[in-house]
């Protein structure tokens, strides 16, 4: 049994402009960095892309730690979104299956008004610490980002093909 003493919802991102802003806390449990952007690179470009009943994903802020066993992402959107869509967008990229199944339960129940935490240290039974998060890793930050705004500039790029086909068409060419 590991007790887990200080949560990090919101000890980490400093407070958005807009205190409404969903945050996403995520867990991914890859040994090296290289496979986790090789997973972020196949997955997250779609789900930035996904036109989502509330639009697509605004990204404010990422803040990305080392942990024991693999990464912690917090990431900011600027927009407000309901809790649903925030457990379920964190199953959509990827994040620790069995923590976002347990945080959709808690959701869905309405058992606990914090119920996406994230700990930035774990202790066992007998308050041995056998987890801490490690320091920003701003290089990796920098890589989501330009993986996230790949796939906007996808984007844009088919919304100004759009509207040359269609002017296009309305002009007979």
């Amino acid at each position: 049994m590991i007790r887990n003493l200080e949560k990090t919802s919101n000890l980490l991102l400093p407070d958005p402009p807009n205190p409404k802003w969903a945050k996403l806390l995520m867990d991914y449990d890859f040994r090296s960095e290289e496979n986790l952007l090789k997973f972020i690179s196949r997955i997250w470009p779609f789900i930035w892309r996904f036109e989502w009943h509330f639009g697509r994903l605004q990204l404010h802020e990422v803040e990305i730690r080392k942990t024991e066993h693999g990464w912690h992402f917090y990431v900011t959107l600027q927009q407000q979104l309901k809790p649903e869509d925030i457990a379920y967008l964190q199953l959509a990229l990827g994040s620790d299956y069995k923590r976002e199944c347990f945080n959709w339960r808690r959701v869905r129940l309405k058992l606990f008004k914090d119920w996406n935490v994230l700990y930035r240290e774990k202790f066992d039974e007998r308050d041995r610490l056998v987890s801490k998060e490690g320091e920003r890793l701003t290089e990796l930050e920098n890589e989501v980002r330009r993986i996230i705004d790949e796939a906007r500039k996808v984007i844009l790029q088919r919304a100004q093909n759009q509207v040359e086909n269609s002017s296009a068409s309305s002009t007979g060419k």
